[in-house]
């Protein structure tokens, strides 16, 4: 097992909503949200290996009722080239949850940091542990959405594993992104943060 680093990008939050998730709240998935009530053989009934691949590849079909919340660790893309030649890339994580919080740089949002458990192979039924997708050797079909890093979290992330919360405005600022066209415009902590060092392996975002 591991801890894993993340990023989670969200639009449509205003401050108050964002540091209530951070500090109170944690992540929670769409269905908890909507539901309102959820129980324990409710929550084994809907995490599945089908549930998860609707969720990564016919999201907008399963939105309202997904037990899953997509995260991002960054991911390497390989482009390969003639005789055997090619080049890695990275596909960053805050990158990739900047877009996600300002829907494509078209309004202001907000940026999570924590971390998940993740065991080295899958297990869905599983729910403290995320499912790390990016893992071609264990998720070996194509995915058009590779390149966001996905690492899958299951009905809630709790609060005690989210360390801070930003909020992106648009426009260049002095903590300006991704070719000045975002810029940190407010930054907040939670005391009641819970480190994962010591405890076991640690890997970052890329």
């Amino acid at each position: 097992m591991w801890f894993q680093w993340f990023r989670k990008g969200m639009s449509g939050l205003d401050d108050d909503e964002a540091r209530a998730i951070l500090r109170e709240r944690g992540l929670v998935c769409n269905w908890w949200r909507n539901a309102g009530l959820i129980s324990p053989a409710e929550v084994a009934n809907k995490l599945t290996a089908g549930a998860l691949q609707d969720h990564l590849d016919k999201y907008q079909t399963v939105q309202d009722e997904t037990p899953f919340i997509s995260l991002t660790a960054g991911v390497r893309m390989r482009t390969s080239r003639p005789r055997g030649y090619g080049q890695n890339r990275v596909e960053s994580a805050q990158r990739t949850a900047l877009l996600y919080a300002t829907d494509n740089f078209q309004s202001a949002g907000h940026i999570f940091a924590g971390w998940v458990p993740v065991l080295p192979h899958s297990e869905v039924r599983l729910e403290p542990f995320a499912e790390d997708v990016r893992d071609l050797l264990t998720y070996s079909q194509f995915r058009r959405f590779h390149r966001q890093g996905e690492v899958t979290a299951k009905i809630h992330v709790p609060m005690a594993q989210l360390q801070w919360v930003e909020r992106w405005e648009l426009g260049a600022g002095r903590s300006s992104a991704v070719g000045r066209r975002a810029y940190v415009a407010g930054r907040w902590t939670n005391g009641r943060f819970v480190a994962p060092e010591g405890h076991a392996a640690i890997r970052d975002v890329l």
